[in-house]
């Protein structure tokens, strides 16, 4: 049997050796990051106890979320999170009521914002014509045909 340079003279083994040494590596950095994200993590677990309904959770997250990116103030520091994470803490923390975002989300589903002045505005004035249009249609045409056969 023939055996080639490269293992004869170790460097096969040299190879493994520093492949073992990266791969030592890779697994010393991935549980170094495991327990950075451990201790970071926010868990929905956290966040249920303030809102029961998770799919409720993922709303008023999205929602805070949505402000935070739109320049809302942050209630806590961001420690280099993102948005959806920092919105999950601010929950966790009760910083941000859920009510609150509650409330921002129905807005935002809205189609017709409510106006909360006690003016008469242009809505009344429409309301009033059309009624008028009503009694208008319903009252009973007048024969516009003098003498006719037919009483319409």
């Amino acid at each position: 049997m023939r055996c080639f340079g490269a293992v004869r003279h170790g460097f096969m083994g040299f190879s493994l050796t520093r492949q073992a040494i990266a791969a030592r590596r890779q697994v010393q950095d991935s549980l170094l990051i495991f327990q950075e994200a451990r201790l970071a993590r926010v868990t929905v677990e956290d966040c249920v106890d303030k809102v029961t309904n998770r799919f409720d959770l993922v709303l008023l997250a999205a929602q805070r979320a949505r402000e935070i990116s739109g320049g809302a103030e942050l209630t806590l520091e961001r420690d280099r999170d993102k948005n959806p994470v920092v919105a999950l803490r601010e929950i966790a923390e009760e910083t941000v009521l859920p009510a609150d975002l509650h409330d921002s989300v129905v807005a935002s589903l809205q189609k017709v914002q409510i106006d909360d002045d006690d003016t008469p505005d242009e809505i009344g004035s429409i309301a009033q014509s059309a009624e008028a249009l009503r009694l208008t249609a319903a009252a009973p045409p007048r024969n516009q045909n003098i003498g006719g056969d037919y009483d319409g």
